[in-house]
Formats: structure tokens, sequence, C-alpha cells
């Protein structure tokens, strides 16, 4: 699977094996200038491989992050919303005794 440098990185660390265990290549690729021909070039960075399965995992479960930063996050939209809008929400605070 070829895919961007920059789109690569936003990936969680996938454990990499062998090519000869591996299920998937990730070809790694960015965009370059060359100077001297004034010209962008596409480079093959790097080469991850990997198993698929775990792979797949890895991508798809995402780990939850801290509950009370996200509703912190949460009361400061709400906090915005009724400072700001015409048409504030049905409740000033989040209850987070859930």
């Amino acid at each position: 699977m070829a895919l961007n440098k920059g789109f690569f990185a936003t990936l969680p660390s996938l454990e990499e094996v062998s090519r000869e265990k591996a299920d998937i290549a990730w070809l790694v690729y960015d965009l370059g200038y060359d100077k001297n021909q004034k010209i962008h070039t596409l480079k093959r960075e790097r080469a991850v491989y990997t198993k698929f399965n775990e792979s797949l995992e890895k991508i798809t479960r995402s780990e939850p992050g801290n509950m009370k930063d996200f509703l912190g996050l949460l009361q400061e939209k709400v906090d915005e919303k009724l400072e700001n809008d015409g048409n504030p929400p049905d409740t000033a605070t989040i209850d987070a005794n859930f």
C-alpha cells in the first residue's frame, strides 16, 4: 500500500516484521523538490512490513482518551455557545456523574 509520509505519521505505531513474514508492505512516499531541475519528485522514503490483521486492528481501534479532558472540552464548547449564540443549549453544565 502506498502512502504519503505525512499521512503515515498520523497512524498508530505499527509492529514491524521481516519482509518474509509480512502480509502487507506500507510504501511511504514523500514529495521533494529538485532545485537544479526545478521539478517536484516523488521519492520512496521507506517500506514498512507488517502483519495485516494486527495492523488493521491497531488502526481501527483507537485508545480512549482521558474522560476528564473530554468533558472539559465539551464544557468549553457549551460555555462558548452560551456566550456567543442567541440560541443557547438546554443545559449550562455537563453532568459528569452519568
